[in-house]
């Protein structure tokens, strides 16, 4: 009996089913096979780019004679002569320094100076003329430092980001002592120690001129701060000579004419490359550290080995130091120019921060705000520098002519060789009279003109009010 077609074809299609199954099975799995086989090249193809790139970045940086570690930075920091060495002369200062025995140490690390146009009272003038003395020693060590042209501190910076830097806060604690004897000596009208102890401070923060640690240049521009803040004090004492003025002209155009900032940023890139290279035993110490508390010997080097196998394989923070180093190139850049054109790098910056948190570039996103933050610092220091050498420029010209200028461009030539510029919009630097005095100003980083608006006694951390950076005499 022959069977019908169409039973053929029920029997021909049920035979053939597991086969075409199979068949399909192959065909699937061979597609996963090529996708994972596909995938996985593209990565590893993509992790040796990402590892030709950076090591290539690395390259040519050792090449321009860059450092790229702790211990590149530590050569590359240029020693000076025990003869010029200022940071000598420094050390053995803070060997003389004291503190009182009792809690009127505690008094004096609290002590905020008054406003501008208020006295301390007669207790808190008290405990200053004793903090003074007890540190007369120190200060007098200290002006040693203004006939020394080189500086270097004994600091190892092998360690890379666990290098120690203790003189840092001894230079702060000695700044405010001779603030402080800046403040008494006007007040007592003994205005030649009162331009000595600024000079002093000028002459510390010439110190870390060349120190290229980012936390160096922030404490520099701290006591550059603290030195035009006790000029505007001892500008309102009066009592001047031409010479005395123009000694101190020129010293705040010294401070101003240094431009540290280039070479902490590229200190501070060669701190970070090895926290994005941390070895699993470094890991391993930290951890230790931060949860238990342990013993370890200050300023360690950071330990050696194979990072994590995890993190080598996947490129996760070489990935990160990667953009790290793109957008460190763009920050070095910046501050090589001077404001307000640096300022104007920040459009490029800004991203740059914005994008490490959105593209989870954790270390990055860590390092660059601070970067950011210090181009405006730096910015606003300058500007206060400026405004200093104009307010002096203006003394000198009421010291001449018996009276106040109309206008800034009355100080040229005689009392000022120029009207700098404002770092914030590029335009000469503001000025205006006032009922008793004047009012020397910049425009700062907000860029409005609020006409000298004097910054606000107290505010909270979240308040934006109207202000200028400004240098007001009255008396």
């Amino acid at each position: 009996m022959i069977a019908k077609p169409e039973n053929l074809f029920r029997i021909r299609m049920s035979k053939s089913e597991p086969d075409i199954i199979h068949r399909t099975r192959v065909v699937v799995v061979g597609l996963i096979a090529l996708l994972i086989i596909g995938s996985v090249g593209s990565a590893v193809v993509w992790r040796m780019r990402l590892a030709h790139e950076v090591n290539g970045r690395l390259a040519a940086l050792r090449a321009a004679g860059l450092p790229t570690s702790g211990t590149e930075l530590n050569q590359w920091y240029a020693q000076a002569s025990n003869a010029e060495n200022a940071a000598l002369v420094m050390t053995q200062a803070f060997q003389l320094m004291r503190t009182f025995p009792d809690n009127r140490s505690n008094e004096v690390l609290r002590f905020k100076l008054p406003p501008r146009g208020q006295k301390p009272n007669s207790g808190e003038l008290e405990l200053l003329m004793e903090y003074v003395e007890l540190n007369r020693e120190a200060l007098s060590q200290a002006r040693a430092v203004l006939t020394r042209l080189g500086s270097r501190y004994p600091i190892d910076l092998t360690p890379g980001p666990n290098a120690l830097v203790p003189h840092l806060s001894k230079l702060k604690v000695l700044a405010q002592a001779a603030s402080y004897l800046a403040l008494l000596s006007a007040e007592s009208g003994d205005v030649s120690e009162a331009d000595n102890a600024i000079e002093t401070i000028l002459g510390l923060a010439r110190t870390l001129d060349n120190e290229p640690l980012l936390i160096s240049q922030l404490v520099r521009i701290a006591l550059l701060n603290m030195a035009v803040s006790s000029l505007e004090r001892r500008l309102a004492a009066g009592q001047f000579t031409d010479r005395e003025l123009l000694h101190l002209s020129r010293a705040f155009n010294d401070a101003e004419r240094t431009k540290p900032l280039v070479r902490a940023l590229i200190g501070e890139r060669a701190m970070a490359i090895s926290s994005f290279r941390m070895s699993t035993a470094e890991a391993k110490r930290l951890v230790r550290i931060n949860e238990e508390g342990s013993a370890e010997v200050p300023g360690a080097r950071p330990l050696p080995g194979p990072q994590p196998i995890l993190l080598r394989i996947t490129g996760f923070f070489e990935r990160d130091l990667n953009f790290f180093l793109r957008a460190m190139e763009t920050n070095i850049l910046a501050a090589g120019h001077a404001p307000p054109r640096s300022l104007q790098f920040n459009h490029s910056i800004e991203p740059n921060v914005a994008n490490a948190e959105k593209r989870f570039h954790i270390l990055s996103g860590l390092l660059l705000p601070a970067i950011s933050r210090t181009l405006v610092k730096h910015a606003q220091t300058d500007a206060r520098l400026r405004i200093a050498t104009v307010a002096i420029g203006v003394e000198r010209f009421r010291l001449s002519n018996g009276r106040l200028p109309n206008d800034l461009n009355e100080l040229l030539p005689a009392s000022l060789s120029m009207v700098p510029a404002d770092p914030f919009d590029g335009v000469p630097l503001r000025y205006q009279l006032r009922s008793n005095g004047f009012v020397v100003y910049s425009i700062g980083p907000d860029g409005h003109d609020d006409g000298g608006r004097e910054p606000p006694l107290r505010r909270r951390s979240t308040e934006h009010l109207p202000e200028d950076i400004t240098i007001t005499v009255e008396r």
